[in-house]
């Protein structure tokens, strides 16, 4: 009978010790606390041309809308209003804007970028090339 209680023992000892193994301890289970009110975009680098559109007073609007043209994609431009009034000093030019993507929230309104910082940028000329043809020189 004492050999049968040191085998079980020597048993539950084992599978105790694997079972440590096995189970994750309980504090690791736990996700940690995430505050799902306040999501943090991450802040990217976007570049186009800016475009100002003046405020529509009969619609109630009190500053101009900006807007960053990327070619496919155009966003508007979202800060306080002294950033807005030094954005609108380059309407047509190039800027590569610093800052967080914000999803748009009305069916018809665009995403827009919350503007931390800009640089002016080089506008990358596109015209065609001409293309050379074989005319007999002048002479």
């Amino acid at each position: 009978m004492r050999n049968l209680l040191i085998a079980v023992f020597c048993v539950l000892v084992a599978v105790s010790a694997f079972a440590a193994d096995v189970v994750a301890p309980a504090a690791a289970v736990v996700a940690p606390a995430v505050d799902v009110a306040a999501p943090v975009a991450a802040v990217t680098e976007f570049s186009g041309i800016i475009e100002v559109t003046p405020a529509d007073t009969e619609a109630g609007q009190t500053e101009p809308t900006i807007v960053l043209d990327m070619g496919e994609n155009t966003y508007k431009l979202v800060a306080d209003a002294a950033k807005l009034a030094e954005l609108t000093a380059f309407e047509g030019k190039a800027l590569t804007v610093k800052g967080a993507l914000v999803a748009a929230t009305e069916a018809d309104a665009i995403d827009s970028i919350k503007v931390e910082s800009w640089v002016e940028t080089e506008i990358a000329v596109t015209d065609e090339v001409p293309v050379e043809t074989d005319a007999p020189d002048a002479e």
